[in-house]
């Protein structure tokens, strides 16, 4: 069984009068084309997807400790809460870098 790179074009013509014609080209492709589909793909993959979630924990000299959860809302940003043992809560506004 031989496998064809093909490249399919279909599209749609309407003409003044109201009908439609439908297109459909299929091509050969060339190997270089073929080689060159093939790199871009494989860069595609190759980017990373960003975390939409950070969660962390911390403590203090003084023996208090605390949570933080933190969600990306656009692009760098990030918007979270926290909270401590001793009952403190607050906002946090964060930017990655």
């Amino acid at each position: 069984m031989v496998k064809r790179e093909v490249e399919i074009i279909e599209r749609t013509i309407t003409k003044p009068d109201g009908t439609k014609v439908q297109e459909r080209i299929e091509k050969q492709k060339e190997k270089e084309q073929v080689k060159r589909d093939i790199e871009s793909k494989q860069e595609i993959v190759k980017e990373a997807v960003k975390s939409q979630w950070r969660a962390s924990a911390y403590w203090q000299t003084n023996n208090s400790f605390g949570l933080s959860i933190e969600r990306r809302i656009a692009g760098p940003f990030f918007v979270g809460v926290q909270a401590t043992n001793f009952g403190a809560v607050g906002v946090s506004i964060g930017l990655e870098f």
